[in-house]
C-alpha cells in the first residue's frame, strides 16, 4: 500500500471526528475529493467507521481511512472491527494509536501486522519522540 501514498506531492489528512456524521461526512469527503484532483494533492480522509462505505462509494481520488481496527480474524469478536470487513467496504488505510484511542505497543504491533495481511496501509500516531522512534521501527506507511 506504500505506493498508494505518493511521496512527491503534498499530503493532507482530514478527520471530521464525531463533529459530522451521515450525509455531512459524505459531503465533506466529496469536497476533499474535488480538491485533491483539482490541486494534485494526496488527501487521507479519516472517515467515521459507520460512514466509510458511503464515503468510498462517493469519491475517486482520496485515500479513505478509518480511525481504528482490531487485530482479530474472522470468527468471534462481534464488538471488534474486523480488518477484512474494512477492506470489503473499500477502505484503504487505518489510523492507529490516535490520542482518542491509544493502544499498547504490543497491540499496535499485532494490529499493524493484521493490517498488512489484508492490504491496509497504516497511519500511526505517536505522542512523544520516544514513541515516534518505537513506532517508526514497525514501518508504518505514515507516522
Amino acid at each position: 500500500m506504500k505506493d498508494a501514498i505518493p511521496a512527491d506531492r503534498p499530503l493532507f489528512e482530514i478527520g471530521p471526528k464525531a463533529y459530522l456524521y451521515g450525509a455531512d461526512v459524505v459531503a465533506l469527503a466529496r469536497a476533499a475529493d474535488r480538491a485533491s484532483e483539482e490541486h494534485d494533492v494526496t488527501v487521507v480522509f479519516t472517515s467515521p467507521i459507520l460512514e466509510a462505505r458511503a464515503v468510498v462509494d462517493s469519491v475517486e481520488h482520496i485515500l479513505v481511512c478509518v480511525p481504528h481496527l482490531d487485530p482479530i480474524r474472522p470468527g468471534r469478536g462481534i464488538t471488534d472491527i474486523l480488518p477484512e470487513a474494512l477492506v470489503e467496504a473499500g477502505v484503504r488505510m487505518v489510523m492507529l494509536n490516535h490520542a482518542e484511542h491509544p493502544i499498547t505497543f504490543t497491540v499496535l504491533e499485532k494490529t499493524m501486522q493484521r493490517a498488512e495481511e489484508v492490504g491496509l496501509a497504516t497511519a500511526v500516531c505517536a505522542s512523544s519522540l520516544a514513541e515516534v522512534r518505537a513506532v517508526a521501527s514497525l514501518g508504518p506507511d505514515l507516522l
